[in-house]
């Protein structure tokens, strides 16, 4: 008896082979297809959230810069506010009602003090995911003096400076990681950055 062989019933020794797929093939193959389109869309979700924040970078980085340049010669950074700056704001960040709105549509703000001026991005309208807040924080930690991180309405800007949620760069310090993560892990993150000239 030749066992190469399969009968109809699927007994070696048949003449006639089995065509086609069964039915568990199918669902094993289409599981596989559905996991790789899942991972598809991860992916494409977390690099455009990547991008976002690398974009609030470049942003308040022209933003500084520009700020920098106007308010300089007067030694003095007092004047800065929303509507003092509105010229300056790179799109698709705005000014509206006297508020500074970042790229996410978050209200922020933007003020100043006679020797710095501070930037907060961020909030609850379109909440920062803690990887881009960690992106933000760390994208702009070499030229800002300051930086905290917390849940919106905790690290704040005011007069300039940068207070609570925090300090994941204090003022004159070095970058503190741990800082970072527990600011960022709070509920709709904020990074607040204070800036001199």
């Amino acid at each position: 008896m030749n066992f190469n062989q399969r009968k109809p019933n699927g007994l070696p020794g048949s003449r006639k082979s089995m065509h086609g797929f069964t039915m568990i093939e199918i669902m094993i193959a289409i599981v596989i297809m559905a996991l790789g389109a899942v991972a598809v869309l991860y992916y494409q979700s977390r690099t455009q959230a990547t991008q976002t924040a690398n974009n609030i970078v470049t942003d308040v980085t022209m933003l500084v810069g520009k700020t920098r340049a106007a308010f300089r010669p007067t030694n003095s950074f007092a004047l800065v506010s929303p509507t003092t700056i509105s010229q300056y704001v790179p799109s698709p960040m705005q000014v509206s009602s006297g508020n500074l709105i970042d790229e996410l549509g978050n209200t922020g703000a933007i003020n100043g003090a006679a020797s710095s001026f501070a930037i907060v991005v961020g909030g609850t309208t379109n909440p920062l995911t803690a990887e881009q807040c960690s992106i933000i924080a760390t994208g702009l930690a070499n030229s800002a003096v300051a930086i905290n991180v917390g849940a919106s309405g905790a690290a704040t800007a005011a007069s300039g400076a940068v207070s609570g949620g925090s300090a994941y760069k204090a003022a004159g310090g070095v970058p503190n990681p741990a800082n970072l993560q527990t600011g960022c892990a709070a509920t709709s993150p904020v990074v607040a950055m204070q800036f001199s000239s």
